[in-house]
């Protein structure tokens, strides 16, 4: 039987700050570079702390606006 598992290897993530960890993956590149991270990402800056309570009203606000809407294609 052909060996069919993933061949992880242990590899190393840069966070966006040059923090550095290493961790196990079936990424080919032995290096992952971060463009987003906890050090980065709204949801966890301390500066923007209703960042999800926002997201959660634009898409309240999006639903509202095209509830009418079928796109299903039916009648």
């Amino acid at each position: 039987m052909a060996n069919f598992h993933p061949n992880y290897r242990t590899i190393t993530v840069v966070m966006t700050n040059g923090e550095t960890f290493e961790t196990r993956s079936t990424i080919s590149n032995p290096v992952l570079k971060l463009d987003t991270d906890r050090h980065t990402h709204p949801a966890w800056k301390k500066t923007n702390e209703n960042y999800v309570n926002q997201k959660a009203t634009e898409v309240a606000k999006f639903n509202e606006r095209f509830a009418g809407l079928d796109f299903t294609g039916g009648n």
